[in-house]
C-alpha cells in the first residue's frame, strides 16, 4: 500500500444558520468531495492533484467570517507547502 497523497480537512459550522451540504457542495465545486457526519459537522477529502490554494482560501475567508472553524489533520507534502 502507499499513502494517496490526499490531504484530509475536518470542518465544524458555527453559524447556526448555514446548512452543512450548502458549504460542502462549495468545496465540492472547487473539486473536493466530502463527507458529512451529521448536521454542522464534515470531512473534505483534497486529492493529491488539486491545487490546495484555492480550497484553504476559501476555508480562510469562511473562517473569518463567522461561519466555520477548520482543521488539518492530515496534510499531503504537496497541499502543506502552500
Amino acid at each position: 500500500m502507499e499513502p494517496s497523497g490526499n490531504s484530509t480537512v475536518q470542518v465544524v459550522i458555527l453559524d447556526s444558520t448555514t446548512i452543512t451540504n450548502d458549504i460542502r457542495e462549495l468545496f465540492d465545486s472547487l473539486g473536493c468531495s466530502s463527507e458529512k457526519a451529521h448536521e454542522g459537522y464534515f470531512v473534505i477529502d483534497v486529492p493529491f492533484n488539486l491545487d490546495y490554494t484555492s480550497v484553504q482560501n476559501k476555508l480562510i475567508e469562511l473562517e473569518k467570517s463567522g461561519v466555520l472553524n477548520y482543521a488539518e489533520p492530515c496534510l499531503s507534502e504537496k497541499h502543506s507547502i502552500v
